[in-house]
């Protein structure tokens, strides 16, 4: 049932995604607007990450005794996976905003350097 209902959120979101994405794409600096907002969503993602750190050295530094030991090992379990889903997905999102930074630069050479290089062709019965 969990499972049913994380698929049906899931389906949802997408959805309006993909829709945000559509219609986003009839923008003319909509790879500008992406690549600043996957580096503003990496930036704060590695925030929750040093925040997550600072949380687990925390718990570390405390004594507990019993069952209260194993809860705060269970928290710090939880909180590096955080940790970890936070810096890898951060990383995911900090490639492809240089690699959509990059596509966006050569696109917008390309029309120069095909123009330069029609002209030159277009000149060259001169010679």
């Amino acid at each position: 049932m969990k499972w049913l209902l994380q698929s049906v959120i899931g389906a949802v979101v997408g959805f309006f995604i993909v829709y945000g994405i559509l219609n986003f794409s009839e923008i003319t600096n909509a790879s500008l607007i992406a690549v600043i907002s996957l580096v503003g969503i990496s930036f704060l993602l590695i925030i929750l990450s040093i925040i997550n750190v600072n949380k687990v050295k925390s718990l570390s530094n405390q004594m507990f005794r019993g069952d209260e030991e194993d809860e705060v090992e269970d928290r710090k379990y939880k909180l590096l996976t955080d940790y970890s889903l936070f810096t890898n997905t951060s990383l995911v999102f900090s490639i492809l905003a240089v690699s959509l930074g990059q596509l966006q630069l050569r696109a917008h050479s390309l029309p120069s350097l095909q123009l330069s290089h029609s002209l030159a062709h277009g000149f060259s019965f001169l010679i």
